[in-house]
């Protein structure tokens, strides 16, 4: 069953954590990009990858960048739903958006 990590004791919280950095440790590559190269490029991931590409071989630096990049993912995360409600049919006009978002 999941429990959320901050409904764990401490010493689990804190072994979530040193995983997770492990994690983050073993991903770094010698060259990597940026936050400003990764955000141009997301557009160019969503297409590739909504069109069944293989992201990690295709574009294997923003691959790791967005696993390591937690702003980076939400901006990727956006862009790839908001694509995706597109394509569906789905996404809503621009007034109904913008009216969610003054809500927010």
């Amino acid at each position: 069953m999941y429990r959320e990590e901050s409904a764990l004791p401490g010493d689990t919280r804190k072994d979530i954590a040193f995983q997770r950095l492990l994690r983050q440790i073993e991903l770094t590559e010698d060259h990597e990009i940026d936050c400003t190269t990764c955000l141009e490029r997301v557009p160019m991931y969503v297409d590739r990858e909504i069109a069944a590409g293989n992201m990690a071989m295709e574009m294997p630096e923003m691959h790791v960048h967005l696993a390591l990049c937690g702003d980076c993912f939400e901006e990727y995360e956006a862009l790839r739903d908001l694509v995706v409600l597109d394509l569906s049919g789905n996404l809503p006009d621009v007034a109904t958006l913008l009216s969610h978002l003054d809500r927010g």
